[in-house]
């Protein structure tokens, strides 16, 4: 088990996750909803990140889950669109829409309270992660707290944070 940097040795969550998959050679995607593309913009400032970052989506909207990314849309009425298996769901789809990657990773959750007539039926800052690696999904759950803000940032780092855990499990190649 190789062991990488932790928040105590690295405040960057981010650069240590790229610097993970650059050493690695691994190349990642991301399907966003909550976020709208932190994830993805996170790693792209740092340089050389076209090795590693393939692309994402951004799909805010149940439509977009599921005519981009085949979200079912029987999952999204039984368990919603912030649950676990509507992020499963968009991870599988993403593999589908971006093909020869490593890791495909989607996150969906609530960083707040609608203003609109949307219903929820997750806490504010409830988070749900799949990371998707060799087809088998990782599905991650966080409940964070904090303004919209610090959620979504919180979301970004949870979800780099989940990834580096990942790579510490994999025995050494």
């Amino acid at each position: 088990m190789k062991k990488y940097p932790t928040e105590n040795q690295s405040s960057d969550t981010s650069k240590v996750l790229f610097d993970i998959l650059k050493e690695e050679g691994l190349t990642i995607a991301f399907a966003e909803s909550m976020t709208a593309g932190l994830l993805s913009a996170n790693l792209a400032r740092h340089p050389g990140a076209s090795a590693i970052l393939k692309g994402g989506v951004i799909t805010y909207s149940k439509e977009l889950k599921t005519s981009i990314l085949g979200v079912k849309i029987e999952t999204l009425e039984t368990f919603s669109a912030e649950s676990a298996e509507t992020t499963i769901e968009m991870a599988l789809g993403l593999e589908k829409l971006i093909k020869n990657t490593d890791l495909y990773v989607s996150l969906t959750g609530v960083a707040s309270t609608p203003n609109t007539g949307y219903q929820i039926r997750s806490a504010v800052g409830t988070v749900f992660i799949c990371i998707l690696w060799k087809s088998i999904p990782y599905p991650f759950q966080f409940q964070l707290t904090g303004n919209r803000e610090e959620i979504l940032q919180n979301a970004v780092d949870q979800t780099y944070k989940a990834l580096i855990s990942l790579f510490e499990k994999q025995p050494e190649r």
